[in-house]
C-alpha cells in the first residue's frame, strides 16, 4: 500500500512542480511556500530540480524492496497525500479558469 501512496505522491509532486512553474512563469499564481518561493526567485530551474529530487527520493522508496512499517512514515505520507490533493485541486481551478 505504501508503494501506491509514494507513487501518487510522485505524480502529484511532479504535477505541482510543473503547474507551479508555468503558473509563476505566466504570472497567474504566487508560490505560497516561502522556501520554494525563494528557490524559484533564485533560479526557476533550481526550483524544478529540487522538486525532481523529491520525486526521485520517493521513487527510490518505491523500488526499495523492504516494506516500510513505520507508523510515523505512514501518517506523514497520508498527510502529504491529502495536502498534495488539495494543492492539485487549487492548481486545477486556476488552470481551468485560465483556459476558459
Amino acid at each position: 500500500m505504501m508503494k501506491r501512496i509514494f507513487f501518487l505522491l510522485v505524480v502529484l509532486n511532479l504535477f505541482d512542480a510543473l503547474a507551479t512553474f508555468f503558473g509563476l512563469r505566466l504570472n497567474l499564481i504566487e508560490e505560497a511556500n516561502p522556501v520554494m518561493s525563494s528557490l524559484y526567485q533564485r533560479d526557476p530551474y533550481l526550483f524544478l530540480m529540487v522538486k525532481g529530487i523529491f520525486s526521485m527520493m520517493l521513487i527510490f522508496l518505491i523500488i526499495y524492496r523492504k516494506p516500510i512499517k513505520s507508523l510515523l512514515v505512514k501518517y506523514l505520507s497520508f498527510a502529504a497525500l491529502a495536502g498534495y490533493c488539495m494543492i492539485a485541486g487549487i492548481h486545477m481551478m486556476w488552470i481551468f479558469h485560465y483556459l476558459a
